[in-house]
């Protein structure tokens, strides 16, 4: 994952992480431990400012105007329904 960060940073955007701040998204029930080495990654790889992951299906609910509902995540290897 930390290749696919570096490449997207240096070769797609063309930027340096460590002027920018960052926001992840997470799928619902994300481990812990894989959140804690996201983190450390950030930090300590990249040096990025600041950082902030946020949940899919809450992003997903706020684009669309709304501060609660029923978010249903249809994905290629998963499904998740989550209230908010």
């Amino acid at each position: 994952m930390e290749q696919i960060w570096h490449n997207a940073f240096n070769n797609e955007l063309r930027i340096d992480p460590s002027e920018h701040p960052l926001l992840l998204t997470e799928v619902p029930l994300n481990p812990n431990p894989n959140r804690e080495k996201t983190t450390q990654i950030c930090f300590e790889t990249f040096n990025v400012p600041t950082f902030y992951i946020a949940n899919q299906a809450v992003l997903g609910l706020y684009c669309s105007g709304r501060m609660t509902g029923i978010v249903v995540d249809i994905g290629e290897g998963a499904c998740h329904t989550v209230p908010i």
